[in-house]
């Protein structure tokens, strides 16, 4: 016996990398076919799942069971509806969702008809089919659809929230919502087709099984041919096409376009930090919640030194590239609840909300300390050379004015006086320090002891 289920289950393998490959196959020749064959398929193959899901099973253990309807072919149409949806569209993937639903209800009707037919004494059923096949199939058919059109949605609203949440990972955000989905799928379907049979449970938990190991297999397929087959898959997907506002599918098609708008208005193109506008923003709301909350609002406000002369020593090449430097230096130290934004040219500010002055001040002094071991300019470049020949190199070094709010000032424009004061502060006094407050003790009380000679 354990032979046999060895065998049934490297059948049902095959018969999943067989599926997905004749199904990428006919999407890698849509130029010529278009995606009716697709669609064909996935209709046929739909209606076959549900014969399949009420006549065939894999016996695991007495009371474990499993079909390859359920295993195999149902989640080739989830695997389907996710890979139009990423490489082509949410309309594209609509069309594809109302062919499997008009396909149920064509089956359904058929299924009525033949139980017509078998019942009738004067048919000649050559094969003795069983009408009890096809009286349980209408209502597997209606369970499955119900299944079937909140599976879809389902796949797109879940896939959506998590290639937000996992953007650089194409395979997490298929795998997690492939299996998301099934599992729901198999609840919901074997409950409504099972529940009144003694085959429930163990129908039930293979089902699981099953459907959690498909769902890693053509996760896993559609990972491999999106990333090494079809590299332009992504950019597709958030191209997208105009659709009518009320339109779910229509709406999905530009979340996840919207949301890399977003994100790129919000962010400084060289350095990749939030740039000023976003700075703007946020220092009105932080400000807002502060008042709420009565906590701390702080602000750093940073000035890389001597950068002009970094322009001039080594190009402006270099001088873009120390400023790439210094943002991933210090996006290092920050925390993700605190904001570092480029405000402009080669100065920085970061926004510290629920930091008084005090802790403001130990994390200006780390990032005094942390750019310049970090943050070095080459001396590579000709401009750069001293009149022996010999190249030298720089560490970047920059200075901090630091100011808190509300015990300090109150308002968000006094906040940004009062740490551009000191900022200025900090570069007449000798730079390479932070500066919190207008008294020279001050400043020279946190000057950083591993201050770079420029």
């Amino acid at each position: 016996m354990a032979t046999g289920v060895l065998t049934q289950l490297s059948l049902m393998l095959q018969e999943t990398v067989l599926i997905s490959s004749i199904l990428l196959l006919f999407f890698r020749f849509r130029n010529t076919f278009g995606l009716a064959p697709i669609y064909t398929m996935l209709g046929g193959m739909f209606q076959m799942a549900n014969l399949w899901s009420a006549s065939i099973y894999v016996q695991f253990t007495p009371e474990l069971l499993m079909s390859p309807g359920s295993v195999v072919l149902f989640p080739a149409a989830i695997f389907a509806v996710l890979f139009i949806y990423i490489r082509e569209d949410a309309a594209e993937a609509r069309k594809l969702i109302y062919a499997l639903l008009a396909t149920d209800f064509v089956g359904s009707v058929l299924s009525f008809m033949a139980v017509s037919h078998l019942r009738d004494p004067g048919i000649v059923n050559r094969f003795n089919l069983n009408p009890e096949l096809f009286v349980h199939m209408p209502r597997m058919d209606f369970v499955g659809s119900v299944a079937l059109f909140a599976d879809t949605i389902l796949i797109i609203l879940v896939y959506e929230y998590l290639a937000r949440k996992f953007q650089r990972s194409l395979f997490l955000p298929i795998f997690l919502s492939m299996t998301f989905v099934l599992v729901f799928d198999t609840v919901f379907f074997v409950t409504g087709a099972f529940v009144d049979t003694k085959e429930y449970v163990p129908i039930l938990m293979s089902g699981l099984l099953g459907k959690c190991i498909a769902g890693a297999l053509y996760s896993t397929i559609l990972t491999i041919y999106l990333a090494k087959f079809d590299v332009n898959a992504l950019q597709h997907h958030s191209q997208g096409t105009q659709h009518a506002l009320g339109d779910i599918f229509g709406v999905l098609t530009y979340r996840q376009k919207y949301e890399a708008l977003r994100i790129q208005a919000t962010r400084d193109r060289l350095t990749a930090v939030y740039n000023r506008a976003f700075f703007d923003e946020v220092l009105a709301s932080e400000l807002a919640l502060s008042d709420r909350s009565d906590r701390p609002l702080s602000l750093l406000m940073i000035d890389v030194d001597f950068f002009k002369s970094i322009n001039d020593t080594f190009g402006h090449a270099e001088g873009d590239r120390a400023l790439m430097m210094v943002a991933k230096s210090l996006q290092s130290m920050v925390r993700q609840s605190e904001y570092l934004c480029r405000y402009g040219g080669e100065e920085f500010a970061v926004l510290l909300p629920g930091s008084d002055l005090n802790q403001a001040i130990i994390l200006a002094q780390r990032l005094c300390a942390e750019v310049p071991s970090t943050c070095i300019v080459s001396g590579k470049s000709s401009e750069a050379k001293t009149s022996d020949g010999a190249a030298q190199d720089r560490p970047i070094t920059v200075t901090i004015g630091l100011a808190s709010y509300p015990k300090e000032a109150n308002s968000g424009e006094s906040l940004i006086k009062l740490a551009d004061s000191r900022l200025y502060e900090g570069k007449r006094s000798g730079r390479n320090r932070a500066v919190p407050s207008a008294s020279p003790d001050a400043v020279i009380e946190q000057q950083v002891s591993s201050q770079v000679t420029q």
